[in-house]
């Protein structure tokens, strides 16, 4: 994944490098479910 930001930044893709960035942020501080968890209500 960071080589594929590095890419994005040498092709000018600043939006989409940030953005991919963000993702992985999210994906890296959210705590994975256990079986005994539930949806929140919407």
């Amino acid at each position: 994944m960071r080589r594929a930001i590095a890419l994005l930044d040498d092709a000018g893709e600043n939006l989409a490098a940030a953005r991919l960035q963000a993702a992985i942020d999210t994906a890296e501080s959210v705590s994975p479910m256990k079986p005994s968890d539930e949806l929140p209500e919407v």
